[in-house]
């Protein structure tokens, strides 16, 4: 009786593991012709409004669900509220203080953080010859 219990149980929840796995999930693919600077990410992060930001080699990338707004890094310019790192590849983090922080890669390294309440970018280099 035990026995028949058991199979009968297992049949059902075989029987629902077959179900799921019939739905689909819906995907949509954003790319170079939807505005983003390139089609490869690095890193990928939300933030605490829901923003979505993605690290490229041609900078950072923030999303609102329906347009992207690039920041690409201009380097040489002496504003500092400006991204002056030429790719983020080293990454992203989100703070508990909610500002966002990109990793710069070889050869200019450094790295950045980005303020959401100013929307202004500080940008934080090593000093040559000084580790």
């Amino acid at each position: 009786m035990m026995k028949k219990i058991i199979c009968a149980i297992l049949f059902l929840l075989s029987t629902g593991i077959g179900f799921a796995q019939t739905q689909k999930i819906a995907f949509e693919k954003y790319g170079v012709a939807e505005g983003l600077p390139e089609e490869y990410a690095i890193d990928a992060l939300q933030d605490n409004k829901g923003f979505i930001w993605c690290a490229t080699q041609n900078g950072v990338v923030k999303y609102d669900g329906y347009q992207f707004k690039v920041y690409k890094g201009v380097t040489g310019n002496k504003d500092s509220n400006k991204l002056q790192l030429k790719s983020a590849l080293g990454g992203l983090l989100k703070a508990k203080d909610g500002k966002i922080w990109l990793g710069g890669s070889y050869p200019n390294g450094g790295i950045a953080s980005f303020d959401p309440v100013s929307e202004k970018f500080r940008n934080y280099f090593a000093i040559e010859n000084n580790p």
